[in-house]
């Protein structure tokens, strides 16, 4: 999935900060907000859960290393210990269920349904490439307030919108099916040298704001943040790990505080171009060479203009 397809504007940039349920956003200095902040529930647009790290198609530049990383279906138990534990520190308006392709998971009804009983989110949100949507469960449906499509080009598909108005009706389930007809390059296996290039990348990513994903027992402000470890192993590379650790951890609130308004640069930074990545038509590739070669063609967009002092 790119990053494209999961980006949606969301007010104060995906989070409120320092909101305390019936009362009006904190405005005090940094101190008192931290207080703040320690005696309620920081409030986030959205939180991306993945279910599983194996996908049926295999998309040429995927913020998710599909093809890349090795293949991981999560636990049920995994992910709800890990929710549990998110549902005492933070609430969202939107959980979105993602992967790889969480309609692989044979047990994703039972992973909704407990996801929902934390009370965690408004909604819920499955987000799928749509290869498996004729085969969806009732369950499943059941569960969700809404299924977003990725609908990628030269890939058939067995529905049409016929059967979607008709799931919509009968389940009270929106759909909405989004064209991906291109990606954009964010992903490096080089280094980026230029420090002050990565800080203005860093401060001007979207997805920092609306693209919050708990792995692995971690809480990450950004998708690319926490694939990026396991990622680069795969180009011999090793950074350190920006993931704040959710459990057996006293100073959780602090740390997420800290994770989510610093404005310095994580470890994956270095390897990420960000929101200037450039376009390039979608591909589904199934030849493994493609992962050494992955990010040979990576770059800025070509109108994105940079002073030399960033170059």
């Amino acid at each position: 999935m790119n990053k494209w397809d999961r980006y949606r504007i969301s007010t104060n940039n995906g989070i409120e900060k320092g909101k305390i349920h019936g009362k009006k956003p904190q405005q005090s200095a940094p101190k008192s907000h931290i207080q703040t902040f320690a005696n309620s529930l920081v409030q986030l647009s959205a939180l991306e859960i993945n279910v599983t790290e194996h996908c049926n198609l295999q998309c040429k530049g995927c913020d998710h290393a599909m093809g890349i990383i090795p293949k991981r279906k999560i636990a049920l138990s995994a992910i709800l210990t890990d929710i549990r534990k998110a549902a005492k520190i933070m609430h969202v308006r939107t959980i979105r269920i993602i992967g790889g392709e969480p309609l692989l998971h044979p047990e994703l009804p039972d992973i909704l349904r407990d996801i929902k009983s934390t009370a965690i989110a408004d909604s819920l949100e499955l987000w799928t490439n749509g290869k498996l949507l004729n085969e969806i469960s009732q369950d499943t449906l059941d569960y969700v307030d809404g299924v977003i499509i990725s609908k990628y080009p030269k890939v058939n598909y067995n529905w049409d919108f016929s059967l979607l108005n008709e799931y919509a009706n009968k389940y009270n389930v929106w759909f909405h099916v989004r064209n991906c007809n291109h990606f954009a390059w964010n992903s490096l296996s080089d280094k980026i040298s230029n420090p002050a290039l990565v800080k203005m990348l860093h401060a001007n990513c979207r997805e920092a704001a609306t693209c919050h994903t708990l792995r692995k027992g971690k809480f990450y402000k950004c998708v690319q943040a926490a694939f990026a470890s396991d990622r680069l192993l795969a180009a011999e590379v090793e950074i350190l790990d920006d993931g704040v650790q959710l459990h057996n951890n006293p100073s959780i609130n602090e740390e997420i505080e800290s994770h989510l308004w610093s404005n310095v640069p994580l470890q994956a930074c270095y390897y990420c171009l960000g929101e200037f990545g450039a376009y390039f038509p979608h591909e589904n590739w199934s030849d493994k060479s493609f992962v050494s070669s992955e990010h040979a063609n990576a770059g800025f967009d070509p109108q994105l203009i940079l002073p030399d002092s960033l170059i």
